[in-house]
């Protein structure tokens, strides 16, 4: 993509670490202007989190963090994408190799919005990117040294990007897989490229940022068309306003709703904390009848489940819905809100039944920005995705999955949703929570 010339390109000797889309049938739950933050179906445990900031273009064209381009055409100084009206992208690194490009970006000349899902995989230093023939792309004005950078290759099973507008080249939902060929010694290696100067095209000299090259297209017409990706992944935005969800404590690049040791004493939050066991809140807790609907409690205490006083764990409810055997239940038109006050903070396990038709999700909306993990193993043909605070797994290509979907809050939790788009008339959910007592051990 970037000033790479057409003899190249044609030659195959462009796009390293390259993505094709290839058309997908499965209906997406979510519209595009949903603020996405993806955990891509690893189930893993995060290691960062960041907010992608748009690279400058090295002054010479509008700032953007995403590139499409036809090409029959190429045009290098029009098809930029950025963080416009609101939308952003996000990089997640996790501690097995893998990482996750995903958001929304902005057509800066257009009405068009890409809804990115790209995870990566295989993370690899300078010196074992090497050894499997790998290479370092350099262009731009970040003065990048590869052996500064880490590399990532795209996991083609679990990737797609999704397009909506009138000026996108295209519209749809797309798989997204590698090209060219990892395993191709005639074409070059160049992998995703992430790290200081990593945002080649950005004039912020040893910012950390990602770099990455490829093709989009339809099953079929996979090289339509040519796209590429370039941000800085350091966090260091200043347009947050006051949104106490956007606070930062330590300073680390690493907003606090996702940071895992807010106060950076080196002690992990749920470890300075003593969280009790998770338990298991039934309707017949809360004082709701089976096999009924539309049922609301405000501020119910069940601090006496935990051995607590009255007034440390007290839940609400919204929309609540049973069923014959005396569990919660949901409906694709029938949402189920929780919220939990109190005087200590509850992490939540939030639970679907295993049973997904297929082309339909099952999820959570983490109305209070809390991340989650899904630590259920899926089986193929089904996608975890994490749309900015939305959690999911789509039935893509096969339904029902082997064990339920559980989701575990990474920090507290005070307000939480589960939806399905499934039509099923029951769908099965279950709420567990862990209160947790939290002293002041570092006396911050």
């Amino acid at each position: 993509m970037e000033k790479i010339t057409i003899p190249e390109y044609f030659l195959g000797l462009v796009v390293s670490a390259a993505v094709c889309l290839v058309s997908m049938s499965f209906s997406h739950p979510f519209k595009a202007n949903d603020t996405t933050l993806l955990n891509a179906g690893v189930g893993k445990t995060i290691s960062d989190r960041y907010k992608v900031k748009d690279a400058d273009r090295c002054g010479d064209l509008d700032s953007a963090n995403f590139w499409w381009s036809s090409l029959s055409d190429l045009d290098y100084t029009d098809g930029y994408f950025s963080s416009l009206d609101g939308n952003n992208l996000t990089f997640t690194e996790y501690n097995d190799g893998t990482a996750l490009i995903s958001g929304t970006s902005k057509f800066n000349n257009g009405d068009c919005l890409v809804d990115v899902h790209v995870l990566l995989k295989s993370r690899r230093n300078w010196y074992e990117w090497q050894n499997v023939g790998g290479g370092f792309k350099s262009e731009g004005c970040s003065e990048a040294s590869g052996a500064d950078l880490s590399y990532y290759l795209i996991d083609g099973d679990r990737s797609y990007i999704t397009s909506n507008g009138n000026d996108c080249l295209g519209e749809g939902t797309y798989k997204v897989t590698n090209r060219p060929d990892p395993d191709d010694p005639s074409t070059p290696k160049y992998g995703i490229q992430v790290g200081p100067g990593g945002a080649l095209w950005d004039t912020n000299v040893g910012k950390d940022g990602l770099s990455g090259w490829g093709w989009i297209g339809p099953e079929g017409d996979e090289r339509r068309w040519i796209m590429d990706f370039n941000f800085l992944i350091n966090s260091d935005n200043t347009d947050e306003g006051d949104d106490p969800t956007n606070d930062d404590t330590d300073g680390d690049g690493v907003l606090d709703t996702v940071d895992i040791d807010d106060d950076n004493d080196g002690i992990l939050d749920t470890v300075e904390c003593n969280p009790l066991d998770f338990e298991t809140v039934i309707p017949s807790d809360l004082g709701f009848p089976n096999n009924e609907s539309d049922l609301s409690v405000t501020d119910f205490d069940i601090s006496s489940r935990f051995n607590l006083p009255n007034g440390s764990v007290l839940i609400s409810v919204t929309n609540g819905m049973t069923s014959s055997s005396g569990n919660f239940r949901i409906q694709n038109d029938n949402p189920v809100q929780f919220n939990f006050s109190g005087t200590v903070p509850v992490r939540v396990q939030a639970i679907h039944s295993r049973g997904l038709p297929l082309g339909s999700s099952d999820g959570i909306v983490a109305l209070d920005n809390t991340p989650y993990q899904l630590l259920s193993n899926l089986r193929r043909g089904l996608i975890e995705e994490n749309n900015g605070n939305i959690f999911s797994v789509n039935a893509f290509s096969r339904a029902n999955n082997s064990e339920d979907l559980l989701w575990e809050s990474i920090s507290f939790v005070s307000s939480l949703e589960f939806f399905t788009t499934s039509s099923a008339s029951s769908n099965g959910i279950t709420l567990r929570i862990a209160p947790t007592l939290c002293p002041d051990t570092d006396e911050d």
